[in-house]
């Protein structure tokens, strides 16, 4: 069997066809909230059921990070057979989705496109015409957020502890390790107690705090590194974050959470999903905020953290 490309909508499922037509097929499933990823939040290569890759994007919802999903289409898809199915996200309908599904489309360079037989985009300007095919409709959204916060404690409680000394770390999806570094240094002789973290990249300021800033004292650091924007983030506010821990060469190695970024003793605390942290090196920002129960938080807003 060739490549194929599923093409989603916001009502359908393609859970039952993919088990009647898929077979032992390598499945690349491009929902970072579908129950096939086993934990929210990334995007996974299966080969049968076996594992054989995934990437980190970290938010089940594919609009706050499409450009993840197509960066793991585009590093995954090498790795998979040449008959692998691929399952796009369920986008609603709007230019730019469709803009996306064409980029997918284009990357993907099926054999096969199917899709739903009420698929609101247009089906012209594919690479292969879509088939239509006649789906059941897919669960409540209460049931797929109960399948997703069972799937946040699955993860969690596979978890392990560690300290990380930031020293070592570098970070992406993050303000931190963006700009020019100011030192403890600095704060002391502007008197500024209250931040723990801050850089400067172009007019801009950023601040990790622990505590209240007074607009005297965002004045006067905003006149001493010559800015005119800040942005202030507390140390709070990475509290449940959802985290991938990448290698020096740069293969994702674990999924999990924050429990406390301390600049004071220098070390993040982190519950990942491995035991051996020993070769890691990136630590990459998600969006998703969890607590301890797997209820999902109020998530943040790209690079305010």
């Amino acid at each position: 069997m060739a490549r194929t490309l599923l093409l989603a909508d916001t009502e359908s499922s393609w859970r039952d066809w993919l088990k009647e037509y898929r077979g032992s097929d390598d499945l690349l499933c491009l929902d970072p909230a579908h129950p096939v990823q086993r934990y929210p939040g990334r995007i996974a290569l299966w080969r049968g059921e076996h594992l054989a890759d995934w990437r980190f994007v970290g938010t089940p919802d594919y609009r706050k990070a499409p450009h993840m999903v197509l960066a793991a289409l585009s590093m995954l898809l090498p790795k998979a057979s040449p008959d692998c199915t691929i399952l796009a996200p369920p986008l609603a309908a709007s230019p730019l989705a469709r803009q996306i599904l064409l980029l997918i489309d284009r990357l993907a360079a099926p054999a096969k496109i199917l899709a739903p037989s009420h698929f609101p985009f247009s089906l012209e300007g594919w690479s292969v015409g879509p088939e239509p095919v006649n789906l059941p409709k897919e669960f409540p959204s209460v049931v797929m957020n109960a399948q997703r916060k069972a799937a946040w404690l699955a993860m969690l409680e596979g978890c392990t502890d560690h300290e990380l000394p930031l020293a070592k770390l570098s970070f992406e999806g993050s303000r931190i390790g963006s700009g020019h570094r100011v030192t403890a240094h600095d704060f002391e002789r502007l008197g500024i107690r209250e931040c723990l973290y801050g850089e400067v990249l172009g007019d801009f300021l950023f601040l990790i705090t622990k505590g209240a800033l007074s607009e005297e004292v965002i004045a006067r650091a905003l006149d001493a590194y010559h800015c005119h924007n800040v942005k202030i983030a507390h140390e709070d506010e990475y509290a449940g974050l959802l985290i991938g821990l990448a290698r020096a060469n740069g293969q994702d190695a674990a999924i999990g959470i924050i429990e406390n970024l301390d600049f004071e003793q220098g070390v993040l605390r982190v519950k990942v999903t491995i035991s051996d942290v020993a070769n890691v090196q990136t630590v990459k920002l998600g969006l998703q905020r969890i607590d301890a129960k797997g209820n999902e938080l109020p998530d943040v807003k790209p690079w305010t953290l």
